[in-house]
């Protein structure tokens, strides 16, 4: 009996080591490839660190456990994901941006839907929130993954800008601002629907620079994403990001969690949680 047992357990160990071995022969995929985007659009572009541009150096990112509030908790570095947009036209001026100010992103999505990855978000900390605050947390660099959407963002004047389409005015505002292009939305939306899934994100914590800078000075407020964003088509067409839906009740107690959102409301309307504000306190106050 012994020697069949022995025989069955050689068996079985046997059998793990090839598996073991098959699996070793498969080609893996890191940890921070973007799910369903095609392999031609993604690319791995860490930033250097401690770049000097005229005599001047600056830091890009810091690692995770560097510089970080002192009750900062690193389980939580992955709580919110941060929209934005570049301003710079092109991932090459983005990146030349970087180096010249001292900012960085986790990920830059470029006008052709193109994803880098920049500062990998499971070690450092990129610096694209600055000062910022938003559902109880402020520093939000070490709470967020920031992506970058390579777009002028808005002008005061028309103008057409090479690899874009024509600006558009939003109604009530005086801005000229960029459309996203199909290719730029839907990696866009794969990325954000991916890292929700990976860190387990809520769609409420899919967040706009504008939805976080409220707290600052008037004049240095944040305007990206910008109301062009198509964050309903992302939401029904990735699951990726926040909408609310006709089914959802707009009730008091979902407006108090919208905090000290009600005061910049001129100023940042078309931050995502702004819209959604204006159309809950319409629909309660017809209750």
């Amino acid at each position: 009996m012994r020697n069949e047992n022995f025989s069955t357990i050689k068996k079985i160990l046997f059998g793990l080591m090839l598996a073991e071995n098959a699996l070793c022969a498969l080609p893996s995929l890191p940890i921070y490839s973007i799910d369903g985007l095609p392999p031609d659009r993604f690319v791995y572009d860490h930033l250097r660190n401690e770049e000097c541009q005229d005599g001047v150096c600056f830091r890009l990112w810091e690692d995770a456990s560097s510089k970080a509030p002192k009750d900062w908790n690193p389980a939580l570095k992955h709580t919110f994901i941060m929209l934005h947009y570049t301003v710079a036209p092109t991932y090459k001026s983005t990146i030349q941006t970087f180096y010249e100010r001292g900012v960085s992103s986790c990920y830059v999505i470029d006008e052709n839907g193109n994803c880098a990855l920049v500062v990998n978000p499971n070690d450092f900390i990129a610096f694209h929130a600055g000062a910022s605050y938003f559902g109880g947390f402020s520093s939000l660099n070490y709470f967020a993954i920031g992506i970058e959407h390579v777009g002028p963002g808005f002008g005061l004047t028309y103008k057409i800008v090479d690899g874009f389409d024509a600006p558009i005015q939003a109604p009530g505002d005086s801005r000229f601002w960029y459309p996203f292009g199909p290719e730029q939305v839907e990696t866009s939306g794969l990325t954000i629907a991916c890292l929700q899934k990976r860190h387990r994100i809520s769609s409420w914590n899919v967040i706009t620079h504008a939805d976080c800078t409220f707290t600052r000075a008037p004049d240095n407020i944040k305007s990206d994403i910008g109301p062009l964003y198509p964050y309903r088509r992302v939401a029904e067409t990735y699951g990726a990001g926040f909408w609310p839906s006709e089914s959802h009740q707009i009730t008091h107690e979902l407006i108090a969690r919208m905090g000290n959102l009600a005061e910049p409301l001129r100023s940042v309307y078309h931050a995502n949680r702004v819209i959604w504000l204006l159309c809950a306190i319409r629909k309660v106050r017809r209750m």
